[in-house]
């Protein structure tokens, strides 16, 4: 599991904790080519992941849009929420129940 700072740029963020400690991923401030490149890939990598992760969710919640629902069949008897947006109230809002 990747922070999604970590997801964006590649390496762990650094918090004040860990200031003066060496960073886990360098241990040298030299960032050569090979580590360039291999730390684009691996941020590559996230993004193609976390892409084919939303395509795949985009799939299952189109999935579970098409079922069809059926209404619920309220009875006389039933004791229901009902939310009283609309419903005026003669009770000033300050003096209401939270």
């Amino acid at each position: 599991m990747l922070s999604p700072f970590e997801f964006a740029h590649g390496f762990r963020a650094r918090v004040p904790l860990t200031m003066g400690l060496p960073d886990p991923v360098t241990s040298t401030d030299e960032v050569t080519d090979e580590k360039g490149v291999t730390l684009a890939k691996r941020i590559d990598h996230c993004h193609n992941a976390a892409s084919d992760h939303m395509a795949a969710a985009q799939v299952r919640m189109g999935q579970l849009l098409e079922k069809p629902s059926t209404p619920s069949a309220v009875k006389v008897i039933d004791k229901v929420w009902l939310d009283s947006k609309h419903t005026p109230v003669d009770i000033p809002y300050k003096l209401t129940a939270r």
